[in-house]
């Protein structure tokens, strides 16, 4: 699910994207990523978490990195399975080291699952997802709000 400056872009300017804010965003519940695991292993694959298994589908020229306290890591092997707050894909400019485009990966828990550690305001609608990154946010959100598409 596109999420976060990439909404707020489209409703803010006339359906483009925050000038400053040129990278996507993408949310994936935890409990689909623990599936895509589970599946993987129960399949025999050796990948010791999310992040391994994705890097190992990229076009050539993208790589995986994981978001850390000192920015971005190539270290693929810092966490298991789906215990990571944030990724990214990247892809850097021919030619050059320093540009590049890149999509994070957030990892939200239902307000429900099993572990998860939610800060909710009472206000918040429930049901509600619960985002925690270390690095920059953590709270809730309506599941109505971030998951407005129904198959109906």
């Amino acid at each position: 699910m596109v999420m976060n400056k990439n909404i707020n872009g489209c409703n803010r300017h006339n359906g483009g994207v925050i000038p400053w804010d040129f990278d996507g965003d993408i949310a994936v519940m935890k409990e689909s990523c623990n599936a895509t695991i589970d599946a993987l292993h129960s399949k025999g694959s050796g990948v010791r978490n999310i992040a391994q298994a994705v890097d190992a589908e990229l076009p050539e020229g993208y790589h995986m990195v994981t978001i850390t306290d000192d920015g971005v890591s190539t270290d693929l092997t810092t966490f298991s399975n789906c215990e990571v707050g944030e990724l990214r894909i990247e892809r850097y400019w021919p030619g050059t080291e320093d540009r590049m485009c890149y999509t994070d990966l957030w990892f939200l828990d239902h307000e429900s699952s099993e572990g998860a550690d939610c800060h909710c305001d009472w206000n918040v609608p429930s049901p509600r997802v619960c985002i925690e990154n270390p690095y920059y946010s953590r709270g809730c959100i309506a599941e109505a709000d971030m998951f407005p598409l129904k198959d109906d």
